[in-house]
């Protein structure tokens, strides 16, 4: 058992990763940044702020927490629709996957949703959705 730490760097099996900062949330939450064999970065719970654009600058691949279509409201800490085109805008990974979705994500249609940012972001966007699988 391993406590991870904001800037900790962890091996396991061959697979490398670090834990690049504390997420802004309730609970105490960390995104995850996988090295190898490709960089893959996973945005959990958290309130949007800048910092994280930086952090996970370099993912290939980025797969974010998106609980939220609507406007962003401080006192519920979790990414938006919006935060999550910011995200991808800023750090510009080859692929992002949405994921972890509220009623409001729902709702909104993910897969159409996905298609939407695609076409903004020129990034690939797919919306996660039950027992799927993605070829990296």
């Amino acid at each position: 058992i391993e406590v991870l730490r904001e800037g900790g760097e962890y091996h396991l099996k061959g697979l490398s990763f670090f834990v690049p900062l504390r997420h802004r949330h309730p609970g105490e939450t960390y995104g995850v940044f996988l090295i190898e064999p490709k960089r893959i970065a996973f945005i959990t719970d958290t309130l949007f702020f800048p910092q994280l654009i930086d952090a996970y600058q370099g993912a290939e691949v980025l797969v974010i927490n998106v609980v939220r279509a609507g406007e962003r409201k401080d006192h519920i800490q979790h990414l938006t629709l919006s935060d999550a085109e910011a995200l991808i805008e800023g750090i510009r990974p080859q692929r992002a996957i949405l994921t972890h979705f509220g009623m409001t994500m729902l709702q909104a249609k993910p897969w159409e949703v996905a298609e939407r940012l695609t076409q903004r972001t020129g990034c690939e966007v797919l919306a996660a959705r039950d027992g799927m699988s993605v070829s990296l």
